[in-house]
């Protein structure tokens, strides 16, 4: 019962406890239907999961991070601007059914508080992530359903949102016995069916927990059961089910996760499970990460192993070709010693005869052979036609060796890549692999406009030998070079023999036996001969082993082996520690830095407001300490509106996605004693956004416009007191031309400061 509206009633009181009053801070979509809040709340930052995939919908904490994509989605970017900065009013679950609701207060575009509700429907393949204004119409969902998807519900942005048709079940939060009994009454059968039947949100698996609970039989029949007495124990149980506890995650015969439950399974007994105490999100955490996570690898490596297998077998079967025309060579011989036969017995042969009867002085004996000859041709003709014959078969053999050659080794390098593909465990790998075989020519380079992020490279597998001794298993080619190449001299490599296979290396001098056999171990089992019995694995030392020029990524050859023969042995593999290494989590700040960020002069079309709102904000943050705060708590919403029209003007958006975040605005000079300079008059970033490198950016592009328009000096002003942007724009190479100037802003005499730079 992995979601079923048993567990989501826990989960709710769980988000409801930690979240409420939380801060929504950032807004991630990793998948297409996955989305990532960081909510801020109770002192700590949390990671809320909404996912609508059909075989892992769920709703819960985690602990671990995904990064969104370089552009992040349509419907990411909508949650930004709605969602952002919004405070979570309350979670609940919606009539004790697989619908989960979350109220959030955030500001509209206007500047007025309104409460959005994010819908999350755990419905299999109709799950969804919608969302929806105070007067119930979609902003929008994560997937849309059209009249050609469904007749009964439509989701699509701006229409009512409609909940999912009701089956006419009881809310276990507020039915009472009377309403249970007449519903368990009416359902009849088996007691475990008829508590799914009359319950909303009970699993089969939850209705046979609860019949349990109940002192009862799953299997019992209602018609032989007093029904008052089990709708009485069933009210008791729903009322009391939020007591029991802790959450557990069953476990199959081999360690991995096989159910999950909100409370021990009393319905089975004898089934070895692992608590967690923390709540029901550690469960679900710990339940479906792993099991997501190979799925999501499955789904995104299907199509590249489909194209790895066309390829290998495109290569089988030139192979074939090329040994075919191997053989058909071996005649060559044949063809030069007919024609030499026919050439020394050109004076004895005439035009026209089939066949040249002539003695085989090649042989001992001096048999006499037949020799077919084209009648059309002379005896001298048929002598070259054979000659011909020869240096063709022996030209087509010379060059289908090459191409062998070369066939063999494209064979083995896919056969690599496709073992290196079953040992993929991440999108950093699976990146890596896809490149090499772009590289290689065999997938057709992705083109795109956005410059690619440069990722960190992919990190070896890392196991810990009963010595106490750690051991590096490479997971692909780049991996297994960057493991093989850097390490010491001394240490210790093996790799399975002639097939394609991780390379492990053993960070020690001196070996003992048992690590030995370990290693060998992991290189039979991470080799394509996993599934074989006595696999040849050679073990030397790292000095012992050399990489050829021009050879692919983890090609090398080495002497001073030794062989060791292995049957891969799961259950000996699980035996050996592997060391988790936890990646750090990345900050609010680092995610951020890793969205493409667009810069462009502000359009008749864009929101003024949202652009006043940069202003705002950016006072309300930068000038806290300089300027009263009564003053900067009272501007007004659209106050820098007006601004954005003033002629001459000049004005550049930031956007983060379609979103602005930041704002500069240049023109000609407005002071007389500077005629001929350029001025930059304002340069504000939302304060999220500060710190970050964007500031340089904007003001960069804002050079770039003076410049276009012909200005090689530009000035601005920087109050006094405002030492962070004195700093930024010296770091940007203004420096101070000695004029100031006072203002009075929000009834306090301030200074600003003029800054020029020349010859831009």
């Amino acid at each position: 019962m992995p979601m079923d509206g048993v567990m989501l009633g826990f989960v709710a009181h769980e988000l409801n406890e930690k979240l409420r009053d939380g801060r929504i801070d950032r807004v991630i979509q990793p998948e297409r239907d996955e989305i990532h809040l960081i909510i801020r709340a109770q002192g700590e930052n949390h990671r809320l999961v909404l996912c609508a995939s059909p075989n892992g919908a769920r709703v819960h904490l985690s602990a671990h991070a995904k990064t969104g994509p370089m552009e992040p989605p349509i419907f990411c970017m909508l949650l930004r601007k709605h969602l952002g900065g919004g405070r979570v009013l309350a979670v609940r679950r919606v009539a004790g059914d697989r619908i989960l609701e979350i109220n959030v207060s955030a500001l509209s575009e206007l500047g007025d508080v309104e409460t959005r509700t994010l819908v999350v429907e755990i419905m299999g393949r109709h799950s969804n992530i919608i969302l929806r204004r105070a007067d119930g119409r979609i902003v929008d969902a994560a997937r849309h359903v059209g009249e050609d998807l469904s007749r009964v519900r439509l989701v699509q942005p701006g229409l009512p949102y409609v909940y999912p048709p009701s089956q006419g079940k009881l809310n276990p939060e507020n039915a009472d016995a009377a309403a249970l009994e007449d519903a368990l009454s009416r359902a009849g059968g088996k007691l475990a069916k008829a508590i799914g039947a009359a319950v909303a949100g009970f699993s089969p698996q939850a209705s046979r927990e609860a019949a349990v609970r109940m002192g009862f039989s799953p299997d019992d029949l209602l018609a032989e059961l007093d029904v008052q007495i089990a709708a009485k124990a069933l009210y008791t149980y729903l009322r009391g089910m939020q007591a029991l506890g802790p959450c557990v995650v069953t476990l199959a015969e081999d360690g991995s996760p096989a159910d999950i439950f909100p409370f021990p399974p009393a319905h089975l007994p004898l089934v070895p499970y692992a608590a967690y105490e923390s709540g029901p999100s550690a469960a679900l955490d710990a339940y479906f990460y792993e099991r997501d996570r190979r799925e999501r690898m499955a789904q995104r490596s299907s199509a590249l192993a489909h194209t790895l297998k066309n390829h290998i077998e495109r290569c089988e079967k030139k192979l074939a070709i090329q040994q075919e025309a191997l053989a058909g060579a071996e005649k060559m011989e044949e063809y030069r010693r007919r024609g030499e036969l026919i050439q020394a017995n050109l004076y004895r042969l005439k035009k026209g005869e089939p066949f040249a009867e002539v003695e085989n002085f090649y042989s001992e004996a001096c048999e006499t052979v037949r020799i077919p000859m084209d009648v059309s041709l002379s005896p001298a003709q048929n002598a070259q036609r054979y000659f011909k014959l020869y240096q063709k078969a022996r030209g087509a053999r010379t060059l289908a060796a090459e191409q062998k050659a070369k066939t063999e080794e494209e064979l083995l390098y896919l056969e690599q890549m496709l073992d290196d593909l079953r040992k993929c465990a991440d999108a950093q790998g699976l990146s890596e692999l896809r490149g090499m075989l772009e590289q290689s020519g065999h997938i057709r380079a992705t083109v795109s406009r956005v410059k690619p992020r440069k990722e960190a490279p992919s990190q070896p597998m890392k196991f810990l030998s009963c010595d106490g001794i750690e051991i590096e298993v490479g997971k692909n080619a780049l991996q297994n070079e960057r493991l093989t190449m850097g390490a010491k001299g001394e240490e210790t490599w093996l790799h399975a023999q002639k097939m394609p296979g991780s390379h492990v290396l053993v960070h020690a001098a001196d070996v003992p036996e048992s690590t030995l056999m370990e290693a060998a171990m992991l290189a039979a089992y991470y080799s394509k001969g996993c599934r074989s019995a006595q696999v040849p694995v050679d073990a030397t030392l790292r000095r012992h082993i050399k990489k050829p020029g021009g050879t692919p990524a983890g090609f090398v050859i080495y002497t001073h082996q030794r062989t060791l023969y292995i049957t891969p042995d799961e259950a000996q593999i699980k035996k050996i520690r592997l060391i988790r290494e936890r990646a750090p989590r990345p900050c609010l700040h680092c995610e951020r830095k890793e969205i493409p960020m667009n810069i462009r002069e502000i359009r008749p079309g864009d929101d003024r407001f949202a652009v006043s709102h940069i202003y705002e904000e950016s006072w309300k943050f930068a000038y806290r300490d300089i300027l009263p705060q009564d003053y900067l708590v009272s501007i007004p919403s659209g106050r820098w509106v007006k601004h954005l029209d003033h002629e001459g003007f000049y004005h550049l958006l930031l956007l983060d996605g379609c979103i602005p975040v930041g704002t500069s605005s240049y023109c000609a000079s407005r002071s007389p004693e500077l005629a001929g300079y350029g001025e930059i008059v304002s340069l504000y970033l939302l304060p999220t956004y500060m710190g970050m490198g964007y500031g340089r950016r904007l003001l960069s592009a804002a050079i770039d416009g003076l410049k276009a328009l012909g200005y090689r000096d530009v000035f601005l002003w920087v109050l006094e007191e405002n030492h962070h942007a004195r700093r930024f724009y010296e770091r940007m190479g203004f420096v101070q031309s000695g004029a100031a100037l006072d203002a009075v802003i929000g009834g306090k005499t301030v200074r600003e400061l003029q800054y020029h730079m020349r010859g831009i």
